[in-house]
């Protein structure tokens, strides 16, 4: 579903090489994830998905949230050593 496609993207921008000016830069992500509520309108997904997002970058680099689940996701992890 969304959160393992969610995790996937994590992993995949910190396990990438980004140059910036001619040297490597290390990127990472958050996100938050939101489930379309019956009776949602487009601007209350977006906010519980602003909300979720909000506290994934409370968590840490490379964390991401789900509006819909009451702990935080697991932080991806990567291959590249820090």
């Amino acid at each position: 579903g969304a959160v393992r496609a969610t995790q996937r993207v994590l992993m995949g921008v910190a396990n990438s090489q980004f140059v910036f000016e001619g040297k490597v830069v290390q990127v990472t992500m958050s996100a938050g994830i939101a489930r379309c509520q019956h009776g949602d309108s487009a601007h209350s997904l977006l906010e519980r998905a602003d909300a979720a997002l909000y506290q994934a970058k409370a968590g840490g680099r490379n964390h991401a949230r789900s509006a819909d689940e009451d702990k935080p996701l697991e932080p991806a992890s990567t291959n590249r050593e820090r």
